[in-house]
C-alpha cells in the first residue's frame, strides 16, 4: 500500500491508494499518451477540413470570375462583330416581267475585332404577304449572278483573308436573286434581313418606285 501526504498550511491529508503497482503506473501513461494521440488526429482532421472547404471556396470563386469574363469577352465579340449596310441598295430590272428580280447591297464591318464568316450567314427575304429564306450559292463567291432564289458574294474589297470573310474596315458586294413567283413589282414594300454568326440583325425595309427602270434606288 501506497500512503501519500498533501501538507497545506497547518492541514496535513492524508490519502491511501491501494494496490497500485508499476504495471498500473505504465498504463496510466500510455492512457494519457493515447489521449494526446487523439487530440492531434482531431487537430489535424480539422486542418484538413478547412483547407479542403477553403479550396472548394476558392474553386467556386475562381469559376465565377472565369465565367463573368467569359460573359465580357463574348459581349464585346459579339457587340464588335455587327455589320452595317454600305452605299445605295440597288434593285435590277427583270427585262422579260417588268418587276425587280435582283437586288444588290453592300456589307461592311468597321470595327470587327474577328473576321466574320459569310459562308454562316442567312439572308431572309419578305413582303406583306410571304417569307422566303435565300439559300447560299456554290460556289458563295463569283462575278456571274446567282440562280433565282439564291444569294451570291460578287465583290470584296479586302486586301486579306477569304472571298467569303468580311475582314475589320472591308466591304462586300451581295447580290440577291429574288424566286421569280415573288419579284418585286412597282410600289411594293419588303424587307430584306441579314443573320450573321456573330452580333445583332441587319435589316432594310424599302419601297420599289412606282416606275421601275433598268437599275433603280431602292430607298
Amino acid at each position: 500500500m501506497i500512503t501519500l501526504y498533501f501538507i497545506k498550511f497547518d492541514e496535513c491529508f492524508e490519502i491511501k491508494w491501494l494496490n497500485i503497482t508499476k504495471k498500473s503506473v505504465v498504463y496510466m501513461k500510455k492512457t494519457e499518451a493515447f489521449t494526446g494521440l487523439e487530440a492531434g488526429l482531431v487537430l489535424i482532421a480539422f486542418v484538413v477540413v478547412a483547407s479542403v472547404f477553403s479550396y472548394v471556396i476558392l474553386s467556386a470563386g475562381f469559376f465565377s470570375i472565369q465565367k463573368s469574363q467569359s460573359v465580357i469577352y463574348s459581349a464585346v465579340e459579339q457587340g464588335s462583330s455587327t455589320m452595317i449596310l454600305g452605299n445605295d441598295i440597288i434593285g435590277i430590272k427583270n427585262q422579260t416581267t417588268g418587276k425587280i428580280d435582283l437586288i444588290r447591297l453592300s456589307l461592311g464591318s468597321p470595327y470587327a475585332l474577328v473576321s466574320i464568316d459569310l459562308s454562316k450567314v442567312s439572308i431572309i427575304f419578305a413582303t406583306s404577304e410571304i417569307v422566303k429564306k435565300i439559300e447560299k450559292a456554290d460556289p458563295l463567291y463569283g462575278v456571274d449572278d446567282p440562280l433565282p432564289g439564291s444569294w451570291r458574294i460578287i465583290r470584296n474589297d479586302g486586301s486579306e483573308g477569304s472571298k467569303t470573310t468580311l475582314e475589320s474596315g472591308d466591304y462586300v458586294a451581295i447580290m440577291i436573286h429574288i424566286p421569280d413567283d415573288i419579284q418585286i413589282g412597282p410600289g411594293e414594300k419588303f424587307r430584306v434581313s441579314i443573320l450573321p454568326p456573330l452580333g445583332a440583325p441587319l435589316s432594310a425595309d424599302r419601297i420599289a418606285p412606282k416606275s421601275i427602270d433598268s437599275t433603280v434606288i431602292l430607298n
